[in-house]
């Protein structure tokens, strides 16, 4: 064959596949949900043989009905993870949940509240292929999506662990000395 011919039948071949790889999609079929519109003062979560209720008073956060001071950073985690929830791919549009555990005796329900009004409400199925993946459902939402960086037992802390484990606190310039006492033997610290 000619050159000419050769080089004329190249370009166009460079042509056509520009304009078929400017017309493909590679855009995300997963719409974010965005944070949330205003900070959530009740987070509830509630899965077989577990519940969680975490209330906001003031800066602090409160653990189920005995009102545990809750760990401030451990709380703030759960809250941020409800509000910046990273989905990746959109897994189903027909509602098969049984499949990816989302039904109500498997999956985690967590809800985020406002002055009485849901803002969130993400069911929590299970893991992905990989350790900080899962399957979830959004605000009762047909779709199940698979979200990044969250997993269900973050969801689920036990109430010892979640709890505020700070006994005092007292700036270093404020402290001179301090004593203490074990097993008959006393330790003095200037």
């Amino acid at each position: 064959m000619n050159r000419k011919l050769l080089l004329s039948i190249g370009i166009a071949a460079v042509l056509i596949a520009v304009i078929i790889f400017q017309r493909i999609d590679f855009s995300s079929r997963v719409s974010d949900p965005g944070k949330l519109q205003l900070p959530a003062d009740l987070i509830t979560v509630k899965a077989e043989g577990y519940s969680l209720k975490l209330a906001k008073d003031g800066d602090k956060w409160l653990i189920n009905e005995q009102e545990y001071p809750a760990d401030l950073d451990q709380a703030s985690d759960i809250e941020k993870k409800i509000s910046e929830i990273k989905l990746l791919d959109l897994v189903s549009e027909k509602g098969y949940y049984d499949k990816y555990d989302l039904t109500a005796e498997k999956g985690v329900e967590v809800i985020a509240s406002a002055g009485g009004k849901q803002l969130r409400k993400l069911i929590i199925g299970k893991q992905g292929l990989t350790g900080n993946q899962v399957y979830v459902r959004i605000d009762d939402a047909k779709e199940v999506y698979l979200a990044s960086g969250i997993t269900a037992a973050e969801f689920k802390p036990e109430t010892d662990m979640l709890r505020d484990k700070k006994i005092f606190d007292v700036k270093g310039d404020e402290l001179l000395s301090f004593n203490i006492k074990y097993a008959g033997k006393e330790y003095t610290f200037i």
